[in-house]
């Protein structure tokens, strides 16, 4: 079994960033420049993430847009 050798080798979904982070979904959202209600809406799977919203996440958070989960049913 291949191990991760950085926490940057996982797709982190939006609860997940939070946690890494250390902040709340709208104090994320607020961070990175996305409408609260659309992030939330995110994390609950109601809606798609943009690649304005991985842009901005991964400048928050420092994890590269690549491993930020896209994926609705993920989230």
């Amino acid at each position: 079994m291949e191990r991760l050798n950085d926490i940057r080798d996982i797709k982190m979904n939006v609860a997940t960033l939070c946690a890494y982070t250390g902040m709340s979904t709208q104090e994320l959202s607020i961070a990175a420049e996305i409408k609260p209600t659309h992030l939330m809406a995110v994390r609950a799977g109601r809606a798609r993430i943009t690649g304005d919203d991985l842009l901005g996440l991964s400048a928050v958070s420092g994890i590269p847009v690549e491993n930020i989960e896209t994926d609705p049913a993920k989230q």
